[in-house]
């Protein structure tokens, strides 16, 4: 696989793939569509590389990951 460029950009189908891995573990049942529609939002505006950071981070921040 060829490196990714920062430029690189995730579709809709990609964010999505994520997203629907990623808030069932950090958010409350009553908080699900809020995050949806955030980390879709900032999947959108934020190159890959910039958006796996940040769910990185969140990850780490939330308790869920230590890596």
């Amino acid at each position: 696989m060829p490196p990714l460029h920062p430029d690189h950009k995730l579709n809709a189908m990609q964010i999505q793939n994520i997203i629907d891995k990623l808030v069932p573990i950090i958010a409350a049942p009553e908080d699900v569509e809020f995050f949806r529609g955030v980390l879709f939002i900032k999947a959108e505006n934020s190159s890959s590389s910039d958006f796996a950071y940040f769910v990185n981070k969140l990850l780490k921040e939330s308790g869920v990951w230590t890596g």
